[in-house]
């Protein structure tokens, strides 16, 4: 069993796409994989082959402090949080406002929770689509962030996690040119995956501990119709952000 799952908030508040899974809930997604022989590992061990699975969360949204400490306590979990280096402690603002925004995790949280065994990665400065920023813009966003980062916690950032899943080939080589070790996506397992194009599985409120159970063991055609759903979801929840584009430009115009 070798999985890496992919959330954005544990918290008690609604988000259209499904991205935040109520704390009880989360207990019995951990509670269910503990019984069907999952391990939690940690990101460093799942590269160097080891089986388990691997708990991740994109965006670092600041309800994770209230939450992730009795996990990890209880569970025996190092996740791995990837921060948006200029929104910490502030309001998300790339997307559409449909619901509540949602704060990041502030400095001292993001060290507390780092002595807790947190492993934190990168998910840019600013969080915008990488592909469509020019050449220099898309290198600030990533050195920014990495040294923001590496100041903060005082140890490499290794790991990269896309916004909105989104890359290609010139933004593959950029992660790779701006010291990275490894960047992560928001879909499961790409045909021609590689250490910088790393599959995640997300998990959406409206999943069932089935649908969990076809995330970790990832064989067959039901595993294949489990990860088209996570791709549609995943490119629909895209539109938000776009919307939120439009938005702009049309207010400065």
């Amino acid at each position: 069993m070798r999985s890496i799952l992919l959330y954005h908030n544990i918290g008690r508040t609604f988000s259209p796409f499904g991205g935040v899974i109520h704390p009880n809930i989360f207990r019995k997604h951990l509670l269910f994989l503990k019984k069907k022989g999952g391990k939690f590992i940690n990101i460093e061990e799942w590269i160097y082959g080891k089986d388990g699975i691997v708990i991740s969360f994109d965006d670092g949204f600041a309800e994770l402090y209230q939450f992730l400490p009795s996990i990890i306590e209880d569970f025996n979990v190092r996740p791995l949080v990837f921060l948006v280096s200029d929104y910490l402690g502030k309001i998300n603002s790339w997307d559409l406002a449909i619901s509540k925004k949602f704060r990041h995790l502030n400095r001292d949280e993001i060290l507390k929770l780092h002595k807790m065994g947190v492993v934190f990665g990168s998910h840019s400065h600013t969080h915008p689509d990488l592909r469509k920023i020019n050449d220099k813009s898309l290198t600030e966003e990533l050195i920014l962030s990495k040294k923001t980062l590496e100041d903060l916690i005082g140890e490499e950032m290794a790991f990269f996690s896309y916004p909105f899943g989104l890359y290609n080939k010139k933004v593959i080589e950029a992660v790779r040119e701006c010291g990275y070790k490894a960047g992560f996506i928001a879909s499961p397992l790409p045909r021609n995956e590689t250490i910088f194009n790393i599959g995640r599985w997300p998990v959406y409120t409206i999943d069932t501990l089935y649908n969990l159970e076809l995330k970790i063991k990832n064989k067959g055609i039901i595993s294949s119709i489990e990860a088209f759903k996570c791709k549609s979801i995943n490119f629909i929840s895209r539109g938000t952000y776009i919307l939120n584009r439009l938005s702009l430009v049309k207010n400065q115009s």
